[in-house]
């Protein structure tokens, strides 16, 4: 009986694997052609909240003085989280060579559960671009983002878009491993987006139309937590507005550094996973709880092979329920995002990735974690 639930548990968990992965296939990819962008197109807002970002605000910036899209059409909004750096100083210097409409926002230190919420409320009332893009600092961006963002906006009429996010080149071992589970969450955003059904987003990459995040309050009303800035906004435009997008074109994706330390990693997991059980939506949620639940299983089976429980070929046959799926869908990413060379590296991720989901869905139960040398919650 207690194999039997685990059995239709790994079934379904594999099944789900495989749904994510022919939808992931199903989305077409989207391609920028040359006479989609005229004088006439969507004004854009683009902001990039940072805090302590003085080793990488240029490279963005210079990214962004040499997008394809005309420079007079586009405005960036660079929003100072109170840095103890010389970010302000190095964004005060760019905009002398900046291309572009760029503005420098500072804020000053105040208590806050949600710094990144209040950088973009305080903002988004005096930006002057229909669509609102939103990266980070610490990203890098293609000479087609902004003009491919835009093109799908005005073929869609999309009122939140979500877009892929991937890391910069690694070499190391464990960014192979960081770079292969964090394309894992990419897809399964995009898939279950496929569905009409949003269930995670990244804020590194999201547009919006401003008049949708005035339509449903912006961040009013969502829990007061310093992750969720992104997810949180597209379930409640997609809830009140409908309209809710995702992108699936390599121009439009963002790269970003992956975790520079293990510590780095579990506190930025941390913060993500803090926010599940803050979902007011019940397809996230829902997931959330089933990833885990399948996950605790396979490490059960592994505890009661121990016992004698259960047999090795018992044992075996769930953990290729959870492997052969996941082996399809997560080299189908790969292959989207050009990093073929990773596929090795997708067996010890599958071996690693139960104690995984367990250790964070766990820990995210104590909410309080470092992030930008503060401590939040």
């Amino acid at each position: 009986m207690l194999f039997n639930g685990c059995l239709l548990l790994g079934m379904a968990y594999g099944l789900f694997t495989l749904f994510l992965w022919r939808s992931w296939k199903k989305i077409p990819d989207y391609k920028l052609s040359g006479n989609q962008i005229s004088s006439e197109s969507t004004k854009v807002s683009i902001l990039i909240p940072v805090r302590n970002e003085a080793e990488n605000i240029l490279a963005l910036l210079q990214d962004l003085n040499n997008q394809s899209y005309p420079f007079h059409l586009f405005e960036v909004w660079v929003i100072n989280d109170a840095s103890t750096d010389q970010t302000a100083q190095l964004v005060q210097d760019f905009i002398s060579q900046a291309r572009f409409s760029l503005h420098l926002e500072n804020l000053i230190e105040e208590p806050t559960l949600s710094p990144k919420k209040r950088a973009i409320t305080h903002t988004i009332p005096k930006t002057i671009g229909t669509l609102i893009l939103c990266t980070d600092g610490d990203c890098r961006v293609g000479a087609e983002w902004v003009a491919t963002i835009v093109s799908f906006y005005e073929q869609t009429n999309a009122r939140f878009i979500s877009a892929p996010v991937t890391f910069l080149a690694v070499e190391t071992f464990k960014d192979n491993l960081f770079t292969i589970e964090f394309g894992s969450l990419v897809g399964a955003g995009g898939a279950t987006l496929a569905h009409n059904r949003p269930t995670m987003c990244n804020g590194a990459n999201i547009a919006y139309q401003k008049t949708a995040f005035e339509a449903v309050g912006g961040y009013a009303a969502t829990p007061k937590i310093a992750s969720g800035d992104d997810e949180f906004l597209m379930h409640k435009i997609h809830e009140k507005l409908g309209g809710v997008h995702f992108l699936k074109s390599q121009a439009a994706t963002v790269e970003t550094a992956a975790p520079a330390s293990w510590k780095f990693f579990v506190q930025q997991r941390k913060r993500w996973a803090s926010k599940w059980k803050h979902y007011s939506q019940w397809p996230p949620k829902l997931i959330a709880i089933f990833v885990f639940l399948a996950n605790a299983m396979l490490l059960l089976s592994l505890l009661l092979w121990g016992f004698g429980v259960f047999d090795r070929y018992q044992v075996q046959l769930l953990w290729l329920l959870k492997c052969l799926p996941e082996w399809l869908y997560l080299g189908n990413l790969l292959h989207f995002f050009k990093r073929k060379n990773l596929y090795w590296y997708i067996p010890l991720l599958q071996l690693v990735y139960p104690f995984y989901v367990c250790f964070f869905g766990l820990l995210a139960q104590k909410p309080q974690y470092q992030w930008k040398n503060r401590s939040l919650e």
